[in-house]
């Protein structure tokens, strides 16, 4: 078995990322419209917070909450506004960190009212609905069943899936694992797993190399989510790592890639970027062993 290197070795500015972040919400005021960039913004601060604890990420994290408050209706606009599965995994951090309000709880009780009303099929169809409705304890044992032995092992083909078929197949393993608070392996699947774990190694190098940032951190996690023992987790992380640019942000354009002004190029591609990789990077971190 190969040995993980300690995760010290994984190393980026994470000050440099929280003043890019907080510099991107008080001088772009596009971004207190847009209700994703709301989500992914407050999520990124979450998520630099649980790794390196400190009091300025801690009062700037208060300060977003509270602007939302304020707002009477602000935090709800952001359910019927945004992406559900965004304002979830959101919803999720602020639990996680102790920062759930009456509000925030009432957005989330309407995004379960809402997975009510969806079939089976269309649960089963989509795996990101499946993974919002077990996030919300929705998903009946059989349902997920019956996706564990639809698709969720022995499918080598999926490094062919293009990026949407892909995103299908992340958050089935998302599911399988509850995002690795848990890990049941069937006994047939034994075997299977062992052969996905080599199969997303390649799969991950292959995103890298496309320079698909989002996809190669979803695929990170999902590792991480496996178990995964090999040295990739660790080559994978530094990889993401290396996108930090100067002034916090994650993730370097195509210089032939037309974006109109700054604030596109931050919301458009930065933003979701630094939003994606934080998560893998919190993901590893949280994995590997500690000295």
């Amino acid at each position: 078995m190969i040995q993980i290197s300690h995760p010290d070795t994984i190393q980026w500015n994470e000050k440099q990322t929280v003043n890019w972040l907080t510099g991107l919400w008080r001088n772009h005021p596009t971004v207190q419209k847009d209700s994703n960039a709301i989500l992914q913004l407050l999520s990124s601060l979450l998520l630099c917070y649980e790794m390196t604890p400190s009091a300025v990420t801690d009062a700037f994290i208060e300060e977003i909450l509270h602007v939302i408050e304020r707002e009477q209706g602000r935090s709800l606009d952001l359910v019927e506004e945004s992406s559900p599965l965004l304002y979830a995994t959101t919803s999720l951090l602020l639990r996680q960190s102790n920062r759930m309000t009456t509000t925030w709880q009432e957005g989330d009780r309407r995004i379960q009212e809402g997975l009510k009303q969806l079939t089976q099929e269309e649960v089963e169809e989509d795996s990101r609905l499946a993974y919002l409705t077990q996030l919300y304890g929705l998903l009946e044992p059989t349902q997920k069943e019956n996706m564990i032995n639809d698709r969720a092992w022995a499918q080598p083909h999926f490094l062919l899936f293009d990026t949407e078929q892909l995103e299908q197949q992340l958050y089935t393993w998302f599911l399988i694992t509850s995002m690795g608070e848990q890990f049941v392996v069937p006994e047939r699947a034994r075997a299977e797993m062992e052969q996905l774990k080599w199969a997303l190694s390649g799969c991950m190098l292959a995103q890298c190399q496309k320079y698909q940032l989002d996809v190669a951190s979803q695929l990170l996690r999902a590792m991480c989510y496996f178990r995964y023992d090999h040295e990739l987790i660790v080559e994978g992380a530094r990889f993401l790592c290396f996108q930090q640019r100067d002034e916090g942000s994650f993730g370097y354009l195509n210089p032939f890639k037309v974006v109109s002004d700054l604030e596109d190029r931050a919301l458009q591609f930065h933003l979701p970027i630094t939003y994606e990789i934080l998560w893998a990077i919190r993901d590893v971190q949280a994995y590997l062993p500690k000295r």
